[in-house]
């Protein structure tokens, strides 16, 4: 899988994260997305990388600096914008910003297939399972 296929996946991943996490959260009484800070008083995360990092099992503090481009595969400027203070379009809740990851991911794929040359059939068998995930939210 190509690191903009992987990226991509994870950025998806994230959304789904983002929404089951709000949901516990609030179901827990405890607060939600906060995409201005990292984690909560309570120690429950805040923003997207931190919901991220506590999904892997580690902290927003424990991530090597520039690990959120590898993983997303994402310029500093797009890392900015999706998970800045005010990333994901300034995204006020979870939902907000799970639909801002999934927009930003349609508009990848979008522009790759418009910039791209034929799809080799190995690389249509292992981009697949994104590319079904991208395009239902279309």
């Amino acid at each position: 899988m190509s690191s903009i296929a992987r990226g991509s996946a994870n950025l998806l991943l994230l959304a789904e994260i983002l929404e089951v996490a709000d949901a516990i959260h609030r179901a827990a009484g405890e607060p939600t997305y906060n995409q201005s800070i990292h984690e909560h008083d309570c120690g429950t995360p805040a923003c997207a990388l931190a919901h991220w990092y506590a999904y892997k099992g580690t902290t927003w503090l424990d991530a090597a600096v520039g690990e959120d481009l590898e993983e997303f595969a994402v310029t500093p400027s797009e890392s900015l914008e999706l998970f800045g203070a005010r990333g994901c379009g300034d995204a006020r809740t979870a939902q907000q910003a799970a639909t801002y990851l999934r927009s930003f991911v349609v508009k990848r794929v979008r522009a790759a297939g418009a910039h791209a040359s034929a799809p080799t059939s190995d690389q249509l068998e292992t981009d697949a399972a994104l590319l079904d995930a991208s395009w239902r939210w279309l």
